[in-house]
């Protein structure tokens, strides 16, 4: 069977649009390619004319649309959320008298421990995705403080960020070293800070260290100590980019619900996810390759 020609290339295209939805991909990207191609060069030519224009970058209030309307449950839902809302313009969260919080949908949002949430091995033919390319396994142990358990199971949805009010245009947001996730088993939805404290160092290439206890405070409202991790918004529906939350409503949950310990970040195992969650529209196991 010939391995060459559109119909190879279509397929060469879409193992990598899997590969990357799923995080499962070899370290080699070549090789996606080549288990679907023999005629690599000619890929290569045919993306060129074949590969859809970028998007513009989603808004910030499409973004929190996208977010309300997303079954958690769903995992092709969730990855086709990931898709239209990564990279986005900045999520506004609240503002104070001179600075503003917004959550950047970047990624990583944390620093994983273990496997990883982009793992670079392809499981085995014929066998099914193993972790949640876009929900973490959080764990805190000897946790102190806070009126609310930090959820397990989360949506990795962005970066806080905080900048001057009235900046100039080429005015940088400042890293405040927290995620920003929204906890997908519980009703609500509701969003969670949480303190990175392996942030990746841009200038050395690896990951720093980082306490929250011996960094600036990031809440003029909520002061020193910064939290491990507290609860920002109660319920994503409150979640407004024309009313923004008050500053109040905001540093005040964050005050009540802080927790303090280092939290551990995963990739969450599906079969873990699927004893709190009803998934659907996992992606079929992955089919074995033809001989040429």
């Amino acid at each position: 069977m010939s391995t060459t020609g559109e119909a190879s290339f279509k397929a060469a295209q879409t193992a990598l649009k899997d590969a990357f939805r799923t995080g499962k991909f070899p370290t080699d990207l070549a090789s996606v390619v080549k288990g679907k191609t023999t005629d690599v060069d000619g890929f290569i030519k045919w993306l060129d004319t074949n590969t859809p224009a970028r998007r513009s970058p989603c808004s910030a209030a499409d973004a929190l649309t996208k977010l309300k309307a997303t079954n958690f449950a769903d995992f092709a839902a969730v990855v086709t959320l990931a898709d239209a809302i990564d990279g986005g313009e900045p999520i506004p969260l609240f503002k104070t008298a001179d600075r503003e919080y917004v959550v950047v949908t970047t990624r990583p949002v944390l620093s994983v421990a273990g496997e990883s949430i982009t793992a670079t091995t392809a499981p085995p033919p014929g066998s099914k995705v193993s972790v949640h390319p876009y929900v973490y396994d959080l764990v805190q142990t000897s946790a102190t403080g806070g009126t609310l358990a930090l959820p397990r199971f989360a949506y990795a949805l962005g970066v806080l960020k905080t900048r001057a009010l009235n900046p100039t245009a080429d005015t940088p947001y400042e890293e405040t070293n927290y995620g920003v996730v929204v906890d997908v088993a519980g009703t609500s939805h509701a969003v969670w800070l949480v303190y990175n404290r392996a942030p990746y160092d841009v200038e050395t290439g690896e990951k720093a260290v980082a306490d929250p206890a011996e960094m600036p405070a990031v809440f003029a409202g909520v002061g020193a100590p910064n939290p491990d991790a507290a609860q920002a918004v109660a319920a994503l529906k409150d979640w407004s980019v024309t009313a923004l939350l008050a500053q109040t409503v905001v540093e005040g949950l964050v005050k009540s619900t802080a927790r303090r310990g280092a939290v551990a970040a995963k990739a969450a195992w599906i079969d873990d996810l699927a004893k709190v969650v009803t998934l659907t529209n996992l992606p079929p196991p992955r089919a074995a390759p033809q001989a040429p």
